[in-house]
């Protein structure tokens, strides 16, 4: 098992040494640790200055792919307090020059490190929880990235995705349109799909297009016409499983490659966007329900019925909780809209309410269902939340 952590305990006896101008610093950012399943010290197998941003294993367990950012080539000036940089894609808030983000492989029993990408573009913004995870080919000879303009997010929109060999070489351009993130490849076969604005219209919602790697790529997703959060290729590689928001509810369609997507029946559960299959089929996700925080689930097929497998948020089911509902209506301007609202515990039919507005982001965000502590908070203090 391969983990970040901010940890400077490594088993090797590596962060001992101090070269006396780094010391320690790189203790001070994730790095990668591995250890056995069946127990053991966790080994650390990074010593990056910068930190570890995502990494991922390679098909056969023998490397891992990292992300990290690089050192400021003018460290030293910067220590010395000349530290001015040229305001231009970065924010307002910003108050030192970024570094670009790069690609790394290391073994993983650890050892050096080698780089395979370099350059003023960047494989993270500063505007993102975390890098786009880096794709290894089935075969583990190349390895597939997001790539940004550089570090900033305000070029963002112009990514695209390249591959490089694992084991270095010049990056060469898998998915040249604009805005494409988060390549998949195919179980079989040689195909691969990526997430991207609709159209490349930055002002729409996400699509799934899948490419051949021969420069065609097509939409799978048209005939949704809905956001998609996140998705992952079921077995065989004849369809694909899509997670979005279809009015108040978060759900998971059956995407075929050919024909039209068929909502999954997941009773009363919505589910996150962040899907695993297992190479015989079995799907793993985290799902919530309006009165329950998120517990891990499995689905065996497609067609089966989602079984619950954790019960760490039992506590709640002992609380009286406020009751969650979808409301509808037609707005002026022709289209029909929807939320959600959450009553106080106490609720009484007829009796005024104070209301609080719980305002989501856009221009593709919604509002569903699913457990919110802050609407609950806010119901237990006599409120109705919208």
């Amino acid at each position: 098992l391969a983990f970040r952590v901010d940890d400077g305990g490594a088993q090797d006896g590596s962060d001992a040494k101090d070269d006396g101008d780094s010391g320690k610093d790189d203790d001070k950012h994730a790095q990668v640790f591995v250890m056995p399943m069946d127990g053991g010290d966790p080994v650390r197998i990074t010593h990056v200055k910068q930190g570890v941003d995502e990494f991922s294993w390679s098909p056969d367990g023998s490397r891992i792919a990292f992300i990290t950012a690089d050192e400021a080539k003018n460290a030293k000036a910067i220590k010395a307090h000349d530290d001015a940089f040229q305001v231009g894609d970065n924010h307002f808030l910003v108050r030192a020059a970024l570094t670009p983000d790069h690609l790394w492989v290391v073994a993983s029993t650890g050892g050096e490190a080698k780089r395979l990408t370099e350059g003023d573009f960047s494989l993270q913004t500063d505007q993102q929880d975390s890098a786009p995870v880096p794709e290894w080919s089935r075969d583990g000879r190349s390895i597939a990235f997001t790539r940004f303009p550089n570090p900033y997010w305000g070029p963002s929109f112009q990514s695209v995705v390249d591959a490089v060999d694992a084991d270095g070489g010049k990056p060469r351009e898998l998915v040249d349109a604009q805005g494409a993130a988060d390549l998949k490849f195919a179980p079989v076969g040689d195909a691969f799909a990526y997430l991207r604005p609709r159209g490349g219209d930055q002002n729409n919602g996400n699509a799934v297009y899948v490419g051949d790697g021969k420069g065609d790529a097509r939409d799978v997703t048209a005939a949704l016409a809905r956001n998609i959060d996140g998705y992952a290729w079921l077995p065989q590689g004849r369809a694909l499983l899509l997670a979005g928001a279809d009015g108040t509810h978060s759900v998971f369609w059956e995407q075929p490659l050919d024909g039209p997507a068929r909502k999954l029946d997941l009773g009363e559960l919505l589910p996150d966007p962040d899907i695993s299959v297992a190479h015989g089929g079995r799907i793993a996700f985290i799902a919530s329900t309006p009165a329950h925080r998120g517990e891990l689930y499995v689905l065996d097929s497609p067609d089966a019925k989602p079984r619950r497998l954790t019960d760490f948020n039992a506590f709640l089911d002992r609380l009286q909780l406020g009751r969650s509902e979808t409301v509808e209506w037609d707005s002026a301007d022709g289209f029909h809209e929807d939320g959600v609202l959450t009553y106080p515990p106490d609720y009484r039919k007829g009796r005024k309410y104070p209301l609080v507005l719980v305002i989501h982001g856009g221009p593709e965000g919604s509002s569903d269902l699913r457990f919110s502590s802050l609407s609950q908070l806010l119901a237990a203090n006599g409120f109705l939340v919208f």
